[in-house]
């Protein structure tokens, strides 16, 4: 009976996941969003940042737990690892790209590590079904291959038809580009004309363009500090009446 459930569901795969299907028997899948910009808006707002931070302590913090006769082995190999540190890392990152990946090192049968991999830097290739044949890791001008096997791939809100998760940063990246604009056109404003205008009076032209060219260098908070050498030596005709040169 078990044999006739099994023949049930176990069938020739011949559905394609994709809707455009390769002419090879496998097929290149290029990263769908831009890790950098995800990266740049969890480390640079303060409200993302926090809430994916907390999200991951909760899904994490209850702690890790075996089951079985081996679940004393288990625990230890868990804390020699720092198993519980690795998933943290694992469950934010996932969160923020969408796609965590876990290099499994072996000491014979033994995992002695798993280590993290930046995403940014994983592509996946895929047969014609959708399964995973390997891994590339390209840095720079470096290219590594991994087995199936050699990767634990976590992903969050996957998309079928797609072998990669989406971060829950991804649908925030327009509104994040808008506040971001809209904050620095707001600077701007503020500093050409809610800051109160001067009106600055110098002896001649010279002066005027050279007052001119200190003003463009400074920041809209900083003093004007000049010297004497601003202005131009008074001429014999002015000796008579004044040393003291006009005021800026």
């Amino acid at each position: 009976m078990f044999e006739s459930i099994k023949k049930f569901f176990v069938r020739e795969q011949k559905g394609y996941i994709t809707t455009t299907p390769s002419l090879s028997s496998t097929r290149y899948h290029p990263v769908p969003v831009d890790y950098g910009k995800l990266r740049e808006i969890y480390e640079n707002d303060p409200e993302i940042h926090t809430g994916i931070n907390l999200l991951s302590e909760q899904v994490v913090g209850p702690g890790i737990y075996f089951e079985g006769d081996e679940a004393d082995e288990a625990m230890m190999w868990a804390k020699e690892i720092q198993l519980d540190v690795i998933l943290f890392d694992v469950v934010k990152t996932m969160l923020v790209y969408g796609n965590a990946y876990l290099q499994v090192i072996r000491e014979g049968k033994k995992v002695s590590e798993l280590r993290l991999l930046p995403p940014s830097t994983i592509r996946i290739i895929t047969d014609s079904y959708g399964d995973i044949v390997r891994y590339i890791q390209q840095v720079g001008s470096t290219t590594i291959e991994f087995e199936a096997d050699e990767i634990i791939h976590f992903k969050y809100d996957s998309i079928p038809g797609s072998p990669y998760g989406a971060g829950i940063i991804k649908p925030l990246v327009w509104l994040y580009d808008i506040r971001k604009t809209v904050t620095e056109d707001v600077g701007v404003i503020i500093e050409k004309y809610v800051s109160p205008r001067r009106l600055w009076k110098t002896p001649n032209e010279t002066m005027a363009r050279r007052l001119g060219e200190i003003l463009q260098t400074i920041e809209p908070d900083e003093d004007i500090i000049v010297s004497c050498l601003l202005y131009t030596s008074p001429s014999p005709r002015d000796l008579s009446t004044s040393r003291m040169p006009s005021s800026a």
